[in-house]
């Protein structure tokens, strides 16, 4: 018979994938979990950071070990990225949630397959405008952008968040997986 392939990506021309980071828990999952598509030779990938044009100020809320997880993460991407063609790193400074909106709509139009984000972000003020501008739900502050009707995406969007319970951890921030 005539069985269909098992593999998602069938057709031979690159799927694209793009990563929104903020920082946090789940937005590291969704790194890492893009990453290990991005093992499939069709897969391109592109990582966008955003980072606050304040450096003082940062664009997510979080503790001191979050940033440093966050940090180490982004390095440990960013080292790779010579070994491969298929991985991109852009970063995007910041400083309203107007201009999230307006990088998040730029990254969209670009012709992704797949657009991943973390759920959950901890509350700056960057966080507390999106909220405004979208009442948060489900998918968090920037999951609900990303299936807003106000978005033409013909990206799919998934929503990461991490499982803590697995790992038998309180702290989402805690987990280096």
């Amino acid at each position: 018979g005539n069985r269909k392939s098992r593999y998602i990506i069938a057709d031979p021309s690159s799927y694209r994938v793009a990563v929104l980071f903020f920082g946090g828990a789940d937005d590291r999952e969704a790194l890492a979990y893009a990453r290990r598509m991005s093992q499939h030779p069709n897969v391109m990938l592109s990582l966008i950071r955003f980072a606050a044009s304040n450096p003082t100020i940062p664009i997510v809320g979080g503790t001191e070990r979050s940033r440093m997880l966050d940090a180490d993460i982004l390095s440990h991407f960013k080292l790779n990225l010579n070994q491969s063609e298929q991985v991109l790193y852009q970063e995007e400074v910041v400083s309203t949630g107007m201009d999230v909106l307006r990088v998040t709509r730029a990254v969209l139009e670009n012709g992704y397959d797949l657009v991943m984000v973390g759920r959950r972000h901890g509350d700056s003020n960057i966080m507390l405008q999106l909220g405004k501008w979208k009442q948060r739900g489900e998918l968090g502050s920037i999951g609900e952008i990303l299936a807003s009707s106000d978005f033409e995406c013909s990206a799919s969007a998934l929503v990461m968040q991490q499982q803590t319970r697995l790992w038998g951890l309180q702290d989402p921030e805690e987990s280096t997986h």
